[in-house]
């Protein structure tokens, strides 16, 4: 119910009020959890989902990113639907969009939304190399077991705590 309505609440500003309100809870919940446990240093934050989760990570990455929360962001988004008109590259942010998905460009294009990141668009012959890029990324950078079990178990706890998530990563369920 309130999902869906979140969804279809884009709002008249220049970012998509429904899934503002849900980043906001995710900011303030990795904000809390890097208090809580003291972190310090240098903080690295992974993300991953699909769909409405993958628009909320897209809005609360950026955030991260653009006010220091972290010093690296690893965020991977599946069918990352529209989310501002003031879209960024954000480095570290992917959004993997089928070129066919509706859901992924249901608003229409004079409304000059997009994604922040980088968007890899698969069913275009130029970008079918991309995926084995993006995958191979993932696997360079979780190395560290510890640190990505630690930040497979926070976004885990984060999804818990955050009802509005829908968090759909099998490198999530890895951990």
């Amino acid at each position: 119910g309130a999902e869906w309505e979140g969804n279809l609440n884009v709002g008249e500003g220049d970012i998509h009020s429904g899934f503002l309100q849900a980043a906001e809870l995710v900011q303030q919940n990795i904000i809390q959890y890097i208090r809580h446990f003291r972190l310090n240093g240098k903080i690295k934050i992974w993300m991953a989902g699909y769909s409405r989760a993958s628009a909320i990570l897209n809005l609360a990455g950026r955030y991260a990113v653009e006010n220091n929360i972290c010093n690296e962001l690893y965020a991977y988004l599946f069918a990352t639907p529209s989310v501002t008109k003031d879209f960024k590259d954000v480095k570290g942010m992917f959004n993997i969009i089928g070129s066919a998905d509706p859901f992924a460009n249901i608003l229409p294009a004079d409304w000059k939304m997009g994604r922040n990141g980088k968007t890899l668009c698969f069913g275009e012959p130029e970008n079918e190399h991309l995926l084995e890029i993006c995958s191979l990324h993932c696997s360079l950078n979780s190395q560290s077991l510890h640190n990505w079990r630690t930040s497979c178990s926070a976004a885990s706890a984060l999804c818990r705590s955050v009802h509005v998530l829908e968090c759909a990563s099998s490198s999530l369920h890895r951990c």
